[in-house]
């Protein structure tokens, strides 16, 4: 037979309740340490954002791609250049076989990826609740949301890109401007659907704290189409000797 609360001993009502306000503690610890999906997707929508200013550049409102060809692209050096290696210091660097002072290109367009990734994956555990338990103004939110995992997208490639554009401007080996197509063409397939999602809106808001972001998502488009049918005519169809030729990997 269970002892009523009334009948407990005073040391056991006292041991009971102390176990209760732990419990209550680490409960929420842990609920610190973990971050709400909706409150994970900001964050990372907001570490993409810095990622790419420190890496390649500040947003630019009038050319949204910090590159509307891939020789423009490719000159950025980020508003952190004593954290984050450069387009033409990675080309001399590769090129010269010497270790990495800073954090490499491709070591930033991983992580662009990886960010992108966790965003994703918390928005889809968000629509897998269901919808009276889904933040305010969900839908809206999540537009934006998958417009900086798709910015982070085009980034992480396109500055594949640039460091193989910047190879072959130091090695001029055409295999090097070959690879740079390759990437180009897949980043201007990610800002199309960028621009697809978007449709007429002009400014993004996400991020904790909020960061806005603006520009003409489909005339940037049509800037990007131009320059890879630019470099498409500089190099393909591509020589078969080009194809079998060895060209810079970035690191798995």
């Amino acid at each position: 037979m269970i002892a009523s609360p009334a009948r407990l001993p005073l040391h056991r009502l006292l041991a009971v309740a102390l176990g209760l306000l732990l419990l209550g503690s680490v409960l929420a610890r842990a609920s610190a340490a973990t971050p709400l999906p909706f409150d994970a997707a900001q964050r990372d929508a907001r570490d993409i954002v810095t990622l790419i200013t420190d890496a390649v550049g500040a947003h630019d409102p009038i050319h949204p791609s910090l590159g509307p060809t891939l020789a423009l692209y490719a000159q950025n050096t980020g508003t952190a250049p004593s954290l984050h290696e450069g387009f033409e210091a990675a080309a001399r660097r590769i090129l010269a076989g010497t270790p990495a002072p800073r954090l490499t290109p491709d070591a930033t367009s991983r992580r662009l990826n990886a960010l992108a990734d966790s965003l994703l994956d918390s928005l889809r555990t968000i629509e897998g609740t269901r919808a009276d338990l889904q933040p305010a103004d969900y839908a809206a939110s999540a537009l934006q949301l998958r417009a900086a995992a798709l910015l982070a997208r085009y980034h992480a490639r396109r500055i594949i890109a640039a460091v193989h554009y910047s190879l072959f401007l130091r090695g001029q080996r055409l295999a090097e401007l070959y690879a740079a197509t390759v990437d180009t063409k897949a980043s201007l397939e990610i800002w199309r659907e960028l621009s697809v999602l978007l449709g007429e809106r002009t400014t993004l808001t996400f991020g904790t704290p909020p960061v806005s972001l603006r520009g003409n998502w489909r005339a940037e488009l049509n800037r990007l189409e131009f320059d890879y049918k630019d470099l498409e005519a500089m190099c393909c169809p591509p020589d078969e000797s080009w194809v079998r030729e060895k060209v810079w990997t970035p690191a798995p």
